[in-house]
């Protein structure tokens, strides 16, 4: 894959300090190899939050930490000077160069927020050099309103993935673009359910578009009988699709381990045709995690 794409390349941290998603694992994480994987193949934004832990502090070397970007995100709900106290203790504690980016991650309680509070908060933050860009992290169009009544968002994080396309949408483009705002998407591979041989059982009300899903890659290639090559072919299928969206600067994808990195980074970046235009207007509630109920 050209190093320009593996540089849009973020890793998601959801997993690193506690069993996260629909395909959780028991195995421990070698967050170590993994960071030192990514950035010597030019990755060096990594997607957390407080509420995941501080998969900071698990990690070795800890003076690696300034040629990070690390996002985070806080929920309306926080103690702000909390919020802010920690981002600084971070910033101090790992001669860190503070943080990419700050997200609210429930959108659904901006209507709770004290407008003056949180605008106070964004300041403190960036005359403190904690931070580099606010913004939020959404669900669906909607969401996005609420904020935007606040503070203009400087960075958006959005779901997207060939069965969730919602965003892209010509109205939402054109904001973003207009405005200069960074988009980052996560969920392309719906924690691993697009990559997986078989659909989770807690998840059998999305059979149909699975179906659709992976009748896809029966018609579009013989190698769909071997498994191993299904899920290779399927890989570069969802990175090739991803990285057609000119518009979105990073695409956060979740590891479970090093391996997983590592078959990302040698995906061939093949021109594959993109069958998943035909999936574009399909909308399914399963296609949002928040639907999900862990089997």
């Amino acid at each position: 894959m050209h190093c320009q794409m593996l540089s849009k390349i973020g890793i998601g941290t959801a997993n690193f300090t506690q069993n996260y998603g629909i395909l959780p694992s028991d195995d421990a994480i070698d967050v170590n190899s993994i960071l030192k994987l990514a950035t010597d193949h030019g990755i060096d934004t990594f997607d957390t939050a407080f509420a995941y832990g501080d998969f900071l502090s698990i990690l070795d070397d800890k003076s690696d930490l300034s040629n990070l970007n690390v996002i985070t995100k806080f929920s309306i709900l926080d103690d702000y000077d909390a919020i802010f106290q920690k981002m600084k203790h971070v910033k101090e504690q790992y001669s860190f160069d503070g943080y990419y980016g700050l997200l609210i991650h429930d959108p659904q309680n901006l209507e709770r927020a004290d407008k003056g509070e949180l605008l106070s908060l964004f300041d403190k933050l960036h005359n403190g050099g904690l931070v580099k860009k606010i913004g939020i992290s959404v669900y669906d169009l909607n969401d996005l309103e609420g904020f935007r009544n606040i503070i203009d968002p400087e960075l958006i994080q959005i779901p997207l993935s060939p069965l969730s396309q919602t965003f892209v949408n010509d109205k939402f483009i054109d904001y973003v673009e207009r405005q200069e705002i960074e988009v980052h998407a996560r969920s392309l591979f719906l924690q691993g359910v697009l990559l997986s041989d078989k659909l989770p059982e807690s998840l059998n009300n999305l059979e149909p578009l699975w179906r659709l899903y992976m009748g896809i890659f029966e018609q579009h290639s013989e190698m769909y009988m071997d498994a191993t090559k299904s899920y290779n072919l399927r890989l570069e299928a969802l990175l090739s699709w991803a990285f057609t969206h000119q518009w979105v600067s990073k695409w956060i994808l979740g590891v479970s381990c090093k391996q997983d990195l590592e078959e990302i980074i040698e995906s061939n970046n093949q021109e594959i045709s993109h069958p998943f235009s035909s999936l574009k207007y399909m909308a399914h509630p399963m296609t949002d995690p928040r639907n999900w109920k862990m089997a």
